[in-house]
């Protein structure tokens, strides 16, 4: 029943059903001096910071270990996860029992950098969230840790950031999306690796349908990303579901919903887009 309730939880953070806490002071850890350190310490959950392991410098791996202080299991997730002031979606999550410590690694980019633009990493920042033993109230579930930063030896990342390439998908309302079309890796696993340029109030992007050749279909995957005001965002997306048994294809079209963050704000739905870089699907 543990491992179902953390894979439940688990899933609800997948899901974007739980709306994040208001972020606090940022506190700054380096990753070769700072080995040990507290980065999140509450009265259930104590959290170190373990390593910063860039053996692949385009796909490096924060460490960390928790200790679950409390007679009750509770489980971990990263939340809030930024690479060079880009967002990334990390799904890490570790389910701790009473008593016991556990180490959670989060997979920086995760091999994704080429479609992300990124050559170099500079900052990782993040923040931890935990549902608490003591709390029987879903909508009180979760407490947040601060902004966790990691600042790398990249020093001049910033002047060296830039704009991933890709098909210019919509561009209106202060929004930005693009398709990063990568052929090899995306007619494998069909996902479409989507850049997002928010300057609009802080918004959930949602690919909500799609088709093919005319015919349309609802995305059943979870599909969508909360990217802030000012923030860019990539975000691989599953499509293609119904259409395995297709060889062949003329023309690919997609639909976004865009959702403020909140009860405040303009709920709207793109057109149809075109990707006019896939044309045929791969045998």
């Amino acid at each position: 029943m543990k491992k179902l309730f953390a894979v439940a939880l688990f899933a609800m953070l997948a899901m974007g059903l739980v709306s994040c806490g208001d972020k606090k002071s940022k506190t700054t850890f380096d990753y070769v001096n700072d080995k040990g350190d507290v980065i999140w310490d509450t009265d259930y959950l104590t959290v170190t910071f373990e390593d910063y392991d860039a053996s692949n410098p385009l796909a490096p791996v924060v460490k960390l270990k928790a200790e679950n202080k409390s007679d009750k299991h509770t489980s971990l997730f990263a939340d809030d996860f930024y690479v060079n002031d880009r967002y990334m979606v990390a799904l890490a999550a570790k389910g701790i029992e009473a008593g016991e410590t556990a180490e959670l690694e989060l997979s920086v980019l995760d091999g994704a950098a080429e479609n992300a633009g990124i050559d170099e990493i500079g900052q990782v920042s993040f923040r931890l969230m935990s549902s608490d033993p003591e709390s029987l109230d879903l909508n009180n579930l979760y407490k947040y840790s601060d902004e966790i930063i990691i600042n790398t030896d990249k020093t001049d990342w910033k002047e060296n950031k830039k704009i991933p390439d890709g098909e210019l998908l919509y561009d209106k309302k202060g929004l930005q999306i693009s398709a990063l079309l990568d052929d090899k890796n995306f007619m494998a696993g069909y996902l479409l690796p989507i850049y997002i340029k928010n300057d609009r109030e802080d918004a959930n992007i949602c690919l909500s349908k799609m088709r093919i050749d005319g015919k349309e279909t609802d995305i059943s995957d979870v599909n969508d990303v909360a990217v802030k005001k000012g923030k860019e965002a990539v975000k691989f997306m599953t499509i293609y579901l119904a259409y395995e048994d297709i060889s062949e294809y003329s023309k690919t079209e997609v639909k976004f919903i865009v959702s403020p963050d909140g009860d405040v704000g303009e709920t709207f739905t793109t057109d149809y887009i075109t990707i006019k870089g896939l044309t045929e699907k791969e045998n």
